[in-house]
């Protein structure tokens, strides 16, 4: 096991300040004068919640956003689906009067206060509490706030709350109820509200994402197997009943709301295995494929930087506060450097592992964290993106709040040791915010950087109507917005009529407030997409998909193939007539960097009587 585990002994319990650091002399404390060097990093976050509420009524997609959505408004009524985090979101998304703007927003609270969370756990663990002023301590937060805004920076413009976010934030509540456990049982305490907490969002992180879930679970235990000290078996399963309680307080919950919730469950599972679902097998082996990959990519290039800041280091040496603070600066900036120069994305992880290995380097040799700590703090993202089809270490940067909370620990016990001045670290903090600003501003100012969009963020001045509000878009988004709308009133469809897409265009459907039938997104592409709406169809109620209406295409690379047989076998011949077409640009369907225009079909029903 490579967590660092100490050797149990016979004699006393340890100190219970976890970190087990000696407390600095009085001489070495922060001054009072702390929140001063926050600033800098402060005004990076309000600007960056300034841009993101400022585009927030900004773009629509068409495609993840939109399915995002339709989970929101009725994931009670899908025939199958492997996650429930709609339930979650329902109520506020409804109490907004489904405003997108809104529910945008709530993204951004979401991220920022779990960032704040688990900051704020990491530091009582891991530092003695500061002889500071309330706002003082929060000027810690600052600088993480700031830069876990990089959760933005993967698919830019997916901006609606997903499971992948609901995940990200009960990841952080049970770490940070973990931290907060191992304390307590150090100083004696019996923890209660703690590990209810922790069940309770472990509950909702299973219900949203599994896999992550799962894996989360398994990385804390063997965390807590290697820090805790308090090994008493009656306070152990009075722990373990509380995050059992709070587990299945979800469940209840759930079943109270969607008594048919397992089922539905089950169904979506076969859905996915239908369509091409990965087995855990074959995640784990493509986890090992892409980390093999990305190691030869950039692994010799990273461990060459490494060299070099370690001579760098002999050279200088670390008995000064200005050695220390040059040191910080080259490897901070370095690093800010390269996540924000790499376009894929794929580095991120591996550039602040190193950078977080040099500075703890760096720390004096009695008073250096705990690298189990700092290890749970860099795997946390891998498990978060662990059952995901895409390649994992660039989507882990959505998780990059954990292992970024972990260099930011590293900056703070510098400063506190005396060995990193105050505007080293208010430099250092500003330059680990900047990839998350940068990728702010490239979503504002190049469609480049955005998620299936025609223009930047920042050229979407066209309103336009969709379902029951209004969003600004730029001019062929919203001209494509009013076709589709002219064409389905002059086909009389009505708000609320169900629709069972074919054209693997969800955000049609919610645009046009149409009810999605079955499913929230027929995905068209994979090999198994045919069988899996075949699936979907045959579980769908006769009546009601004989009245429901379709939409299809006849692009072939979005659309689900050979749609109309498979209508056909359930209902008969001839059970949907034509209503209507639209040709569009469709930012999803690309041609290289060129966007092609696709042919929407609305179908209506025929009023007459299959078989």
């Amino acid at each position: 096991m490579i967590l660092d585990s100490p050797a149990r002994r016979s004699g006393p319990l340890p100190s219970p300040v976890p970190s087990q650091v000696p407390t600095p002399a009085p001489s070495r404390l922060p001054a009072p004068g702390l929140a001063r060097w926050a600033l800098p990093a402060l005004l990076i976050l309000l600007v960056q919640v300034a841009l993101y509420v400022w585009m927030a009524p900004r773009g629509f997609d068409f495609t993840d956003e939109s399915y995002y959505f339709h989970n929101f408004l009725y994931w009670r009524q899908f025939t199958g689906t492997v996650t429930f985090f709609g339930a979650y979101f329902e109520w506020p998304f409804r109490a907004m009067g489904h405003s997108i703007a809104g529910i945008r927003i709530l993204s951004l609270a979401l991220v920022l206060a779990s960032s704040a969370l688990l900051m704020h756990a990491v530091l009582r663990f891991s530092l003695p509490r500061q002889d500071a002023t309330r706002w003082q301590r929060c000027a810690w937060l600052a600088g993480p706030m700031a830069a876990s805004m990089l959760y933005f920076g993967f698919l830019t413009t997916l901006r609606a709350p997903s499971y992948n976010l609901l995940s990200l934030a009960t990841m952080a509540v049970m770490t940070a109820c973990l931290l907060r456990t191992i304390a307590q049982q150090a100083a004696g305490k019996a923890p209660r509200l703690a590990p209810l907490l922790y069940g309770l969002a472990l509950g909702a992180c299973f219900l949203s994402k599994a896999t992550s879930a799962l894996l989360v679970l398994l990385v804390h235990l063997l965390f807590y197997g290697a820090v805790n000290r308090a090994w008493k078996w009656n306070s152990l399963l009075a722990m373990a009943g509380l995050i059992t309680a709070g587990f299945a307080i979800n469940f209840i919950l759930l079943a109270a709301q969607f008594p048919g919730w397992l089922a539905s469950l089950r169904e979506g599972i076969e859905i996915t295995r239908m369509r091409g679902g990965y087995g855990l097998v074959w995640l784990a082996k493509s986890v090992s494929w892409d980390v093999q990959r990305e190691f030869m990519r950039s692994g010799p290039v990273l461990l060459a930087a490494g060299l070099l800041f370690f001579l760098i280091r002999r050279r200088l040496g670390t008995a000064t506060a200005g050695a220390v603070s040059a040191l910080t600066l080259l490897l901070v900036g370095a690093a800010a450097l390269a996540i924000t120069l790499d376009h894929r994305g794929s580095i991120w992880l591996q550039v602040l592992a190193l950078a977080a290995l040099g500075l703890w380097s760096l720390e004096q040799r009695a008073e250096r964290a705990r690298p189990a700590l700092l290890l749970l703090l860099f795997t946390l993202p891998l498990a978060f993106s662990f059952g995901t089809n895409m390649p994992i270490l660039r989507h882990s940067a959505i998780a990059s709040m954990f292992a970024l909370c972990a260099v930011f620990l590293l900056l703070y016990r510098l400063h506190h040791q005396g060995l990193l001045n105050a505007g080293a670290l208010a430099a250092s903090a500003c330059l680990l915010c900047a990839p998350a600003l940068t990728t702010q501003v490239l979503a504002l100012t190049d469609a480049a950087y955005t998620y299936r969009q025609y223009s930047a963020l920042g050229a979407q001045n066209s309103p336009a109507a969709v379902a029951t509000g209004t969003l600004l878009l730029d001019a062929r988004s919203a001209d494509g917005v009013r076709q589709i709308g002219a064409m389905a009133q002059a086909a009389g469809l009505r708000a609320g009529e169900d629709m069972l897409d074919f054209a693997d265009s969800p955000g049609v459907v919610y645009a046009l407030g149409a009810v999605p039938l079955g499913t929230p997104w027929l995905i068209a592409g994979y090999e198994g997409s045919t069988a899996g709406s075949a699936r979907v169809i045959e579980k769908i109620d006769a009546a009601h998909l004989r009245s429901a209406w379709l939409l299809s295409t006849d692009y072939k690379a979005r659309g689900i193939d050979g749609w109309q047989a498979l209508l056909a076998r359930r209902l008969g011949p001839a059970s949907h007539v034509p209503a209507g077409s639209v040709t569009l640009a469709n930012p999803a369907a690309r041609d290289g960097r060129n966007v092609k225009t696709v042919t929407l079909h609305l179908w209506k029903p025929s009023g007459g009587q299959g078989g």
